[in-house]
């Protein structure tokens, strides 16, 4: 028989109601505000994980960076820029996706200029798709609307669609939420670089220069490396000729960039 004491201490917790089931003992089942607070709790700790892979992703490129080892990872301007502190621009967003480039444009050039009735036809409304298809209500960041919008907004939903009037600031709105929605993935890779490599280094760098720095040049000089070429003594330079020296280059490339798929010697 369970004494009073581990009574107390094996009774419900507040969050919990009681739902008696027929034909079997009381069961407990979670309130919403407690399924709330758990979901809460999850994202909070799925979130620190990421965090902390892209820090050590950071420290990767670190000490690739200290060691002069070339370390081929693929990051758009979006995650470069912030690594040494420039500012993002729409360039920067367009570049990577482009689709949503042809989107706004669209919006802005082909659409507002027809009217209230056209955006709403064309369901344009104050919500932005992120890169990983969630969608992202803007309405708190929308512009006021005048009283007489007000009154002709009859329908709650009504107020979702964007106005020709409200276009610009839509797409600016749009740009800068794509512009911010990987700036925390881009502050933790570069507190996980900074531990390695000094801030004031880094900010002596353009982001194209830290990326051939990190992931090297996508093109490669063949007449300056030609005439740093050491050859054997029983080889001449004429020897290598133009096209067998392309072949050559094509090799050490992808040794450089996809080393598991270049084994030499075989």
């Amino acid at each position: 028989m369970i004494n009073s004491r581990m009574s107390d201490i094996l009774s419900p917790a507040p969050f919990a109601a009681a739902v008696a089931v027929a034909g079997t003992s009381s069961l407990y089942k979670r309130s919403a505000h407690a399924e709330q607070s758990l979901s809460q709790r999850r994202t909070n700790k799925k979130a620190k994980l990421y965090r902390m892979f892209y820090k050590f992703l950071g420290q990767v490129i670190g000490i690739a960076i200290r060691n002069r080892v070339t370390f081929p990872v693929q990051l758009c301007s979006l995650v470069w820029k912030p690594l040494v502190g420039q500012q993002l621009t729409s360039t920067d967003l367009f570049d990577s996706d482009e689709s949503l480039k042809s989107i706004l444009q669209q919006i802005q050039f082909d659409l507002a200029p027809l009217g209230d009735e056209m955006l709403e036809d064309a369901d344009v409304q104050w919500v932005a798709q992120l890169s990983d298809g969630r969608t992202v209500d803007l309405s708190a960041l929308r512009p006021p609307r005048s009283a007489s919008d007000d009154e002709e907004d009859e329908d709650d939903d009504d107020e979702q669609f964007v106005r020709q009037s409200e276009v610009g600031d839509f797409v600016r709105t749009v740009i800068d939420v794509r512009l911010n929605e990987c700036r925390s993935a881009a502050l933790a890779i570069r507190e996980g670089l900074c531990s390695i490599v000094p801030a004031s280094v880094l900010s002596l760098l353009d982001w194209k220069e830290l990326r051939a720095l990190v992931a090297g040049r996508e093109d490669i000089n063949i007449d300056l490396l030609r005439s740093c070429t050491e050859y054997d003594e029983d080889v001449s330079p004429g020897v290598l000729s133009k096209i067998s020296f392309h072949v050559i280059i094509f090799f050490l490339f992808s040794a450089m960039t996809c080393p598991g798929q270049c084994v030499w010697g075989t």
